[in-house]
């Protein structure tokens, strides 16, 4: 309620193949905090694989009733991510997501979880003691929308980048159209807008490299005619 643009935190369990069965009865008929249990609960997407990652815990519940039982492995973003975390013990951002509940663009912020009492001093021993990850997800548009001020917003245009984990080759998430984070919208055009070019006066513009989560940011900014008319007035 007070954090702009943040949704939902989640937890996400390891399960392995041959504990799949066993798994879902248990989450079915867990009434520790749901009287009547989940009975529909099911990892999804079906699939054989030596292992899953399955949303088990989520808060707050309504309106994300679909995502319990969401295997992770499901994306290849999310298990780069995953993998990152498990095996740094570091918090990780995911790529671009789009969040079941509302469709809406945004990432998230992982931090592995291990066995209590385990030894994590060598990536080794994380990854024998890993049991899941945590996660917090966000929407960048309420997020920036927020941070920033929809009224600042109509001056500036801010695009938002996701450029991948550093020495990361194969990110999907850096293919076009897939790792734009956040876009505000055009601004209003206006006789000054139009003079601008003509006047040889060029848009004033800023790049800048943001380390989220061990994932790059590149976010562009550039100023609308109201901030041309302040700074060449000076």
């Amino acid at each position: 309620e007070r954090y702009p643009g943040f949704q939902l935190i989640s937890f996400s369990r390891l399960v392995l193949r041959d504990q799949l069965a066993e798994y879902e009865m248990r989450v079915r008929g867990d009434t520790s905090l749901a009287p009547t249990g989940y009975p529909n609960f099911t990892i999804k997407p079906p699939g054989e694989w030596p292992e899953y990652y399955a949303l088990e815990y989520v808060e707050p519940m309504a309106q994300n009733e679909n995502s319990l039982g969401l295997d992770l492995r499901g994306n290849p973003l999310r298990i780069l991510a995953l993998e990152r975390a498990r095996d740094s013990g570091r918090l990780v951002a995911s790529g671009r997501i789009v969040l079941v509940s509302n469709e809406q663009v945004g990432f998230a912020l992982r931090v592995p979880i291990y066995r209590k009492d385990s030894p994590v001093r060598t990536e080794r021993e994380r990854h024998a003691a890993f049991l899941g990850l945590a996660s917090a997800t966000f929407t960048t548009k309420e997020l920036i929308e927020n941070v920033i001020g929809t009224e600042t917003l109509r001056n500036i245009r801010i695009k938002i980048v996701d450029r991948g984990f550093a020495n990361v080759l194969d990110d999907e998430n850096t293919q076009p159209g897939k790792n734009i984070i956040f876009e505000s919208g055009a601004f209003p055009t206006t006789v000054f807008t139009r003079l601008l070019p003509w006047l040889g006066i060029p848009a004033l513009t800023q790049n800048a490299k943001l380390n989220v989560g061990e994932r790059l940011w590149d976010v562009q900014f550039s100023e609308s005619s109201g901030l041309d008319d302040k700074a060449h007035q000076v």
